[in-house]
């Protein structure tokens, strides 16, 4: 399920929730409940900081029960890397991870992060491809090596496996998403709002969807119909509190730069999970010369900085 993100974890977390009903010792099940609760993060389902320590919440459990779980050491090291920014502790978690279960996947998929944010894009793709290849077809692992290549701007690889999954998932949201993304970095702006307002239908209109079709619209000269869609999520919900680096992004693709700037701020106290991906998500490449931005930089303190 959860390999479908977030359209799965709904399902997900119903079904480790009646494995625990049955087995209240059953290690697995809670390590992935605490899974379940990092896709609750991701996909902006809840905000970071009350996913999160769910997520470290249910994976320590899972290590009381079994301390030699693999996939339990692989959510902690998620929950190190995207949560808390204990940059040394994730990478130590995960390596541990994969020294109890060299085929944890989902191991080698954060370490694969560690690397890219610590600037070696090389490794980082060397260990994401591991994942994929003890789970070919899992789309959460092609997307995140789709976004890497997208990061370390070899578009071609990037689109390639983009379209791969599209193929594979035509009506799953993150596919729409990850080729649209890709386009818009590019500077392919009528393509990205195609993608993108694809990926809202697929998503049935969810925030981050929307905000990013925002971004695209804003480049393609629509900037009144960009704000009114950022305008109507503010009214209509919590979004600074579930999704404040995608409205940093919105923001910042109207060239609305303080807002942005204060965004990316609120984004650092509540430890918001996309907020790691700033040193090297060409998105910023405006903002890194900003005082204010590289402040912020200077004080996620990331490895190999």
């Amino acid at each position: 399920m959860l390999s479908q993100r977030a359209e799965g974890v709904d399902e997900a977390l119903a079904f480790f929730s009646e494995a625990i009903a049955l087995d209240s010792q059953f290690a697995l099940a809670y390590a992935g409940l605490g899974n379940t609760y990092l896709w609750q993060a991701w996909s902006n389902m809840l905000p970071s900081d009350e996913a999160f320590p769910k997520a470290r919440m249910y994976a320590q459990q899972a290590l009381r029960y079994d301390s030699t779980l693999a996939y339990a050491h692989a959510v902690l090291g998620a929950v190190n890397l995207w949560y808390d920014w204990k940059w040394e502790e994730a990478r130590s978690s995960l390596e541990l991870a994969i020294r109890h279960n060299p085929s944890e996947a989902r191991a080698y998929l954060d370490l694969g992060w560690y690397h890219a944010i610590s600037g070696n894009f090389d490794e980082a793709i060397v260990q994401i491809e591991k994942a994929v290849s003890l789970d070919p077809f899992n789309l959460e692992y092609n997307i995140d090596l789709a976004d890497i290549y997208r990061m370390a701007k070899r578009y071609d690889r990037a689109e390639k496996i983009g379209k791969e999954m599209l193929a594979l998932y035509p009506s799953n949201s993150e596919t729409h998403w990850i080729l649209g993304l890709i386009a818009y970095t590019r500077g392919q702006y009528a393509a990205a709002e195609r993608y993108f307002q694809q990926c809202v239908d697929a998503s049935d209109g969810e925030d981050w969807t929307q905000l990013h079709l925002a971004m695209a619209k804003a480049k393609t000269g629509n900037a009144k119909a960009a704000q009114k869609i950022i305008d109507d999520l503010l009214k209509a919900g919590p979004l600074t509190e579930t999704a404040p680096v995608e409205l940093a992004m919105a923001y910042l693709s109207l060239n609305q730069q303080d807002k942005a700037l204060a965004m990316l701020d609120d984004a650092y106290r509540r430890h918001a999970n996309w907020l790691i991906s700033i040193p090297i998500d060409p998105f910023w490449d405006t903002l890194r010369s900003h005082p204010r931005f590289k402040a912020l930089v200077r004080k996620m303190n990331f490895p190999g900085s």
